[in-house]
């Protein structure tokens, strides 16, 4: 796994699943927070093509983890590049992808437990964030050969409670977004709601 960014401005990491004998090697982007051309010149630095990223799994859909440009990125026929990945997008999250026109690609949901590939198991938890939540990830990936590696991915928590350590408990790597500093959410420009 590789962070290629995270803050207020996008939050994208690629989770780059090896070929084993009996599968492909698969791509998969955990948020979309970036631009699909400033993903496309990340993932280049790291000898990745649009066209190997198999799927978007979504945390959820505010705007620093789905950028806008993905909608006609992803579109069918879209002249924006090779793109040809499919959507995961929590069941919670379903109507508000419809509203922002996601669902014009190929799109798909998810609940508590979904394989975005073949030898990846992803065990999602949603947890409080906004109206909709926030799914946070526990991936089982199967390398062949009777091992596996766990990853946690947590991003935009207000909070630890127990049942999210629970659910991270004991993973191989763990990836947590943390950014909240009441000092400086304070002293930010942000709404008053938002602090």
């Amino acid at each position: 796994m590789c962070v290629l960014a995270s803050g207020s401005r996008g939050n994208c990491a690629v989770l780059v699943v090896p070929a084993t004998r009996e599968t492909a090697r698969r791509v998969i982007l955990l948020d979309a927070g970036l631009s699909p051309s400033r993903t496309r010149a990340l993932l280049h630095q790291r000898g990745i093509r649009p066209d190997e990223v198999d799927e978007i799994v979504f945390t959820h859909l505010d705007s620093d983890h789905c950028h806008q440009g993905w909608i006609n990125a992803l579109r069918p026929g879209s002249v924006t590049g090779a793109w040809r990945a499919t959507l995961r997008v929590h069941r919670m999250h379903m109507g508000r992808a419809r509203r922002m026109g996601l669902l014009y690609a190929r799109t798909e949901p998810f609940d508590d437990v979904f394989s975005p590939a073949v030898g990846v198991e992803m065990r999602s938890l949603m947890l409080a964030h906004d109206d909709l939540g926030v799914a946070v990830f526990r991936c089982r990936i199967d390398l062949g050969d009777r091992s596996a590696a766990t990853l946690g991915y947590a991003t935009d928590l207000g909070h630890v409670n127990a049942e999210l350590i629970d659910h991270l408990r004991g993973v191989d790597t763990l990836a947590i977004e943390s950014n909240y500093c009441p000092v400086l959410q304070e002293n930010s420009g942000r709404p008053a709601v938002l602090k």
